[in-house]
C-alpha cells in the first residue's frame, strides 16, 4: 500500500500547495488506504471465485495427458 500511498500524497501536496494541511493529509491517506484496501480485497476474491469456477480444475478434463499419449 506504501508504493500507492506515498507517491499520491506528493501529488496532491504539490497541487494544493499552500491548502495542503495535516487535516487534508490525513482525508487523503485514510480516502486512499480505503481506495486500495477495496480494490485489492476485491481483487483476491475476484481471483479466487474465477479459479474455483474454471474448467481447468476439473480432474476429468486432461486435454495435455492425451495430446502426450498420440
Amino acid at each position: 500500500m506504501q508504493r500507492v500511498e506515498e507517491p499520491f500524497i506528493l501529488a496532491v501536496k504539490e497541487e494544493l500547495g499552500d491548502r495542503f494541511t495535516i487535516s487534508v493529509e490525513t482525508i487523503y491517506r485514510t480516502t486512499i488506504r480505503y481506495i486500495v484496501t477495496t480494490l485489492s480485497t476485491e481483487f483476491r476474491k475476484s481471483r479466487l471465485e474465477r479459479q474455483e469456477s474454471s474448467p481447468l480444475n476439473d480432474s476429468t478434463s486432461q486435454p495435455n495427458s492425451v495430446a502426450a499419449a498420440d
